[in-house]
């Protein structure tokens, strides 16, 4: 062979499909998920609905609670956030401690109604509740609407 040769190589970068899904329908949603190059930096996050919380991530070698999630990509990921119901706090407290007797506190779900009730020491009347969610915040027994931590007070008088 005589002549100049010439040669030209080319690469080819490789894609993956990073796809990601929610442990529960309407718990929450990802973002971020699609096809990228190799050694590309993904972010996914995972953003919970109302009434949710994130928790962790599967699908990878080990579950992680990152969120925001940042991978390399190096190979096609099927991942999947798991979101957990929320959780929260009532607590119930009476004002003067020695006016009388509050019932209702504990841990509850987002949404979830609360029967809450106040019985008052002998020589003090329930005067009201104070508080966010309360049904009737004049009634010595009503209901409580969970939306998150909260304290809730029954206010007694003499």
């Amino acid at each position: 062979m005589t002549g100049d040769l010439s040669v030209t190589a080319t690469r080819q970068v490789r894609n993956y499909a990073i796809a990601a899904t929610v442990s529960h329908s309407n718990s929450g949603t990802v973002v971020g998920a699609g096809s990228y190059a190799h050694g590309t930096f993904v972010a996914l996050m995972a953003t919970p609905s109302l009434g949710y919380r994130f928790s962790h991530w599967t699908g990878i070698s080990a579950n992680t609670t990152d969120n925001p999630l940042m991978l390399e990509v190096s190979s096609a990921l099927s991942l999947q956030a798991v979101f957990e119901t929320a959780l929260y706090s009532v607590t119930t407290i009476q004002t003067p401690d020695e006016g009388g007797f509050v019932s209702g506190g504990g841990i509850f779900s987002y949404g979830q109604k609360v029967d809450i009730s106040a019985a008052p020491a002998e020589g003090y009347v329930f005067a009201g509740w104070q508080g966010e969610g309360i049904g009737n915040s004049v009634a010595a027994s009503t209901q409580h609407t969970v939306s998150g931590d909260t304290v809730i007070t029954g206010i007694f008088e003499k």
